[in-house]
């Protein structure tokens, strides 16, 4: 039987449907294909061949062995070595094709389906008619689909399955059952792809510099942010981080947090407690506010920082030693033109710390999150406030 393009395209088009059925787990589109991750890859592959008819012999198996490079999420290259043992038909003979190719596989969209075209040489040997060998060419044309990725033993695994038409091309006529110098065949191919090394590293976007800009109808003589009305340290460096008074902290100097029961300049002074007032596992009154200088946040974002993370690390080691201290986490966000999502911003970027602190072992019992807005002064800071 001799195999039309359109026949394989829908045979295909079912086989593809099929393995995104299976994969409908919620897995997000393209995530196999990304897993590539710009690495090479191995793939090896079982095949079934349908057989021209006028080949002479019966349908073959067989199977691949690729050596590809992911170029983008939406190109890849690949050197194949191809194998098909074609059965015999009652009282003939089968035939061996042998063949080295190349393919270049498309990811439209950077989708885990794939288009694939590819062409290469190869030999057949016993094949029935009056020539049992000859040497061809190999066109293929087809799609393919990736399913994963899972990790066993190689990070980055997919299974693959593709479907192929393939024109086997030869200049000897006298091959197969019929005088002809071309084969149409489909074939069908069900393996695996195997990235090669680790995958690479996500580079962490740096951290936007955001230009300070003064509320309107106030000034701000020295550029810190801090209106001049408000300001205790004039004549600080126009963009550095200064507190709500505009006046650099100790801990933003250092980039770390204050623990709880330090004194507010950073220094080692023990302050007697007020009645009522939380006192630190010295003794020590704790301070009311403690500025998170360094936990800083993504512009328009609430996800935290590595730097952030490890800020918080030690402020939950502080909060850990001293367990009598209950805690308000404010949040703020830069003003915008739209209040209700500026309001929804610090409301999440006081969770995300709030909820850090929790899974560092912090009672939840000790620990209130509120979002505030966009407030004059503040920015995106992110402060906690001891509560009595």
């Amino acid at each position: 039987m001799k195999i039309s393009f359109s026949r394989v395209a829908a045979a295909a088009l079912m086989t593809m449907s099929s393995a995104a059925s299976i994969a409908d787990d919620g897995s997000e589109s393209g995530k196999a294909a990304g897993a590539i991750g710009g690495r090479f890859y191995l793939s090896p592959m079982a095949s079934y061949t349908i057989a021209d008819s006028k080949r002479g012999t019966d349908d073959g198996i067989g199977g691949a062995l690729s050596l590809g490079k992911q170029l983008s999420n939406g190109f890849a290259l690949e050197l194949s070595g191809v194998y098909t043992a074609y059965g015999a038909k009652q009282g003939g003979s089968s035939a061996k094709l042998t063949a080295g190719q190349a393919n270049v596989l498309f990811f439209p969209g950077q989708m885990n389906f794939y288009g694939l075209l590819g062409m290469g040489f190869g030999e057949v040997r016993s094949q029935p008619g009056a020539t049992e060998k000859y040497s061809n060419s190999l066109w293929n044309a087809g799609m393919g689909y990736l399913i994963g990725p899972f990790n066993l033993g190689a990070q980055g695994i997919s299974l693959r399955v593709e479907a192929l038409f393939r024109a086997d091309s030869h200049a000897e006529k006298q091959v197969g059952e019929t005088t002809n110098n071309s084969f149409r065949e489909a074939s069908f191919n069900v393996g695996l792809l195997i990235p090669i090394g680790a995958a690479a590293k996500e580079v962490a976007a740096p951290e936007e510099t955001v230009a300070v800009v003064p509320v309107a109808g106030t000034a701000d003589s020295d550029g810190d942010g801090v209106a001049d009305e408000a300001d205790q340290c004039p004549g600080s460096e126009a963009g550095s981080a200064v507190a709500a008074n505009g006046c650099a902290a100790a801990a933003q100097d250092s980039g770390t947090a204050e623990a709880p029961g330090a004194a507010a300049d950073g220094s080692s002074e023990c302050k007697l407690p007020e009645p009522g007032q939380a006192v630190t596992e010295q003794g020590c009154a704790a301070p009311n506010t403690l500025s998170l200088s360094g936990v800083s946040f993504d512009q328009d974002k609430a996800e935290l920082t590595e730097k952030a993370k490890k800020i918080l690390d030690e402020l939950a080691e502080g909060l850990q030693a001293s367990p009598k201290i209950r805690i308000e986490v404010d949040g703020y966000a830069q003003s915008s033109a739209d209040e209700a999502q500026d309001k929804q911003l610090s409301e999440q970027r006081a969770k995300a710390v709030s909820d850090y602190l929790v899974g560092r072992g912090v009672d939840a019992g000790r620990i209130s999150a509120i979002g505030l807005g966009a407030v004059a002064d503040m920015g995106s800071r992110v402060e906690i406030k001891v509560l009595p």
